[in-house]
């Protein structure tokens, strides 16, 4: 299994956790 595709479901599934810091910050 390619780290591409677990990158991939993890960020559909958690996109905030993928966000860059500073979007998160504006949130």
């Amino acid at each position: 299994m390619p780290k591409s595709l677990t990158t991939s479901e993890n960020n559909i599934l958690r996109p905030e956790d993928f966000d860059p810091p500073l979007k998160r910050k504006e949130q």
